[in-house]
């Protein structure tokens, strides 16, 4: 009868090892993560000429200005290429990173990536558009903790402002340079879009 009891007690005290051990290797593994994903040192190294940013700027915006104005006219959404959300989504992975071109696919069309819901109350401001203007443009340093790595982007800061309102946040879109010396889009933060029955995707109505 010993030898059962023991025999019946031993897997139990096995499996509250494993637990433990797998616990304990969630708390060693989590926080490191954390820190070199979200706990960046960041610091204004250097202004950036702002013609120069207004150039980048330019470039990287140049694709979601284009789609604007061929996914909206006169007659609607009418140019041919565009039947569903997926292939919206298919011409913004094209020129954005993939997180962002789902971002930017998602203020003009609905959800379901099979059909086409097309939003006409939203405008999301470009450099190409009037009452947007470039108010920063900076070198942003950042540094990992516990590492010797050290990002940097180039932060170029812009603000939209019509009759009606302020954009509430000014955008801050990030670069980062490639291997070839290139400012590449890397992503975009702060108030993106206006929406409003006085707003159509071309800006403010008249």
């Amino acid at each position: 009868m010993p030898q059962v009891r023991n025999a019946t007690r031993r897997p139990c005290v096995m499996r509250k090892a494993i637990i433990a051990c797998l616990m304990l290797l969630g708390i060693m593994t989590l926080p490191s993560g954390c820190v070199q994903v979200t706990r960046g040192v960041t610091s204004r190294e250097a202004q950036f000429d702002h013609e120069a940013a207004l150039n980048i700027h330019r470039e990287a915006y140049a694709p979601i200005y284009q789609f604007i104005l061929d996914f909206y006219s006169t007659e609607g959404p009418r140019h041919e290429q565009f039947q569903t959300k997926a292939d919206v989504l298919d011409y913004m992975s094209e020129t954005l990173p993939a997180g962002l071109a789902e971002q930017v696919a998602g203020y003009f069309v609905g959800e379901e990536p099979d059909s086409l819901d097309v939003a006409y109350d939203v405008f999301f401001p470009t450099p190409f558009h009037s009452g947007v203007t470039l108010a920063d443009a900076y070198i942003e340093r950042v540094k990992w903790p516990g590492t010797d790595e050290v990002d940097r982007y180039l932060v170029v800061v812009d603000r939209y402002v019509d009759e009606l309102a302020s954009i509430g946040r000014p955008r801050e879109t990030r670069y980062m340079q490639d291997d070839t010396g290139v400012w590449r889009l890397h992503s975009i933060s702060g108030t993106m879009v206006v929406r409003g029955a006085m707003y159509s995707p071309h800006g403010l109505k008249n």
